[in-house]
């Protein structure tokens, strides 16, 4: 088990782009039409930015970025789904098993409102994914050296993640005083850097 990727909501792209890219050296690689997109990191992880035109949530996303951005939600790769999740699979374009978020056994929906302590699991079923990840950062540009998520601090009940995940993967940080996911630090230049949402 490891986190794959952190989902970030933000009501302005363009802004939140230039942002990690002033901040971080960030590179973003956009979706069609600039509705969000990629921040591919190292070992396959990622940030994934959504906007009000994201397809299918938008209205979902302006609610949460109402004030501003925020993180919202995040995954966990396995190897194996849990069998309670196997039947609430869909396959995505590149091949990959997803929990749907939406779901009942999908976390976000499940811990509302703290939404965003209980992941949802993802399973690659797809070769080629090195290879994707590296075209990936050359087509985001980043100016530093990026490496791994390195902490992910969500809140505020341990006990429940842990039931959820049978354990917790060691870069993740439960806080009792957190509601939710509330900060993502990112190897920069071979230093922890908390990623900005302001």
């Amino acid at each position: 088990m490891r986190v794959d990727h952190v989902n970030l909501a933000s009501v302005d792209f363009e802004a939140t782009a230039a942002r990690l890219r002033e901040r971080l050296g960030l590179g973003v690689e956009p979706f069609p039409g600039r509705t969000g997109g990629h921040v591919p990191l190292a070992g396959r992880q990622y940030i994934e930015i959504h906007t009000p035109a994201s397809p299918g949530f938008g209205a979902f996303i302006a609610r949460v970025a109402r004030a501003g951005d925020r993180w919202w939600t995040w995954s966990v790769e396995v190897d194996d789904l849990p069998p309670v999740l196997e039947r609430s699979t869909f396959d995505s374009r590149d091949g990959s098993a997803f929990t749907q978020w939406w779901g009942e056994h999908a976390g976000t929906a499940e811990s509302a409102p703290s939404r965003g302590l209980l992941p949802y699991f993802i399973r690659y079923d797809t070769d080629g994914l090195d290879d994707l990840f590296e075209r990936k950062r050359a087509a985001a540009a980043h100016d530093r050296v990026v490496g791994r998520i390195t902490e992910v601090v969500v809140g505020p009940d341990e006990d429940r993640l842990r039931a959820w995940l049978g354990g917790t993967p060691p870069e993740v940080q439960v806080r009792p005083d957190v509601t939710g996911l509330v900060s993502v630090s990112v190897e920069i230049d071979g230093v922890e850097r908390e990623v900005p949402l302001d």
